[in-house]
């Protein structure tokens, strides 16, 4: 004799059970989603006024060699922004502009949207920060699902622009080792580094808060390996550094046996102004655009 469970008094079916699970799910996506666009549409408004005060230090309290491969006068800088302005284009590919170890929205958010004033097509910037990501695998996971939720999963190609830490998230994802070799999930272009610890970040000999850091000290078994397979890597890698960075050292942002692009820094925080250095985005701005920039190749950091 078949048996058959009864459904108790007053309790839905399965059926029903599933459908209120789908709908309680369904409102927590969407009072997360909401609450995404709103933090986003705050760091968006307010980035620009956030980082006034980097802006300032570098203008104000310049610090080291203003004779590097980077160099241009305040005239030049201002000059090629007006330019640019001007006269805006279509860029053949999105970008996405990726945030720096633990850092909020707000200062990703400012360069994403400067960059997008100077190219004149800023729909296709995309700024990602991953505050809470502990390693470059999660930041690299959050990343990864952001451009795919923002262009797709087919994507043909991006250029990506890396503050920091988010440089080896983007050489992360777009290296072909971590994958034995299949394609890689992010079909990098062309990256710029702003600050990247290629070769190690100098603060994380003292301090390693979490696995993210000490990825990033200098020798490294994430770091060695990432290095390694940088020759197998289809994409072209233009490094930025300033000097006086106590935080990454400009001979470390590059990677070894490479020359970074550097300019002077500021009297301290100069980690921090890389990503608000006029010449450092108007010099991004025109290689995105597809024009000569403003500094042609990188050179030997006189000092860190």
């Amino acid at each position: 004799m078949t048996e058959y469970a009864a459904t108790p008094p007053n309790t839905p079916s399965n059926g029903a059970s599933r459908r209120r699970k789908h709908d309680q799910g369904g409102r927590a996506g969407s009072e997360k989603n909401t609450w995404e666009r709103m933090s986003s549409r705050f760091f968006r408004d307010t980035a620009k006024y956030g980082v006034k005060p980097l802006e300032w230090l570098g203008r104000y309290l310049p610090s080291g060699a203003d004779d590097g491969p980077l160099s241009p006068t305040a005239d030049e800088v201002a000059g090629a922004e007006q330019r640019m302005i001007a006269d805006p284009v279509s860029l053949p590919r999105p970008v996405l502009v990726l945030a720096g170890w633990r850092a909020w929205p707000m200062q990703v958010h400012a360069l994403s949207q400067r960059l997008g004033e100077l190219t004149g097509d800023p729909t296709r910037f995309h700024p990602v920060a991953y505050p809470g990501a502990g390693s470059v695998e999660k930041a690299a996971d959050r990343v990864l699902a952001e451009t795919q939720d923002k262009f797709g999963r087919h994507l043909r190609s991006i250029d990506v622009v890396a503050i920091s830490m988010g440089g080896l998230v983007a050489r992360y994802l777009g290296t072909p080792e971590w994958l034995g070799g299949h394609e890689t999930p992010l079909p990098i272009r062309r990256l710029y580094t702003l600050g990247t610890p290629h070769a190690g970040a100098k603060l994380a000999d003292t301090i390693a808060l979490d696995t993210a850091s000490r990825q990033m000290r200098p020798g490294s078994a994430f770091l060695s390996r990432m290095n390694e397979a940088l020759p197998s890597c289809g994409f072209e890698l233009t490094p930025y550094a300033v000097l006086n960075d106590t935080w990454v050292g400009a001979k470390n942002s590059a990677p070894p046996g490479w020359a970074p692009i550097w300019t002077r820094g500021s009297a301290f925080m100069s980690h921090f102004i890389a990503s608000t250095q006029p010449a450092i985005i108007a010099d991004v701005a025109l290689r995105l655009r597809g024009e000569a920039p403003l500094a042609s190749v990188g050179s030997e950091p006189p000092t860190d």
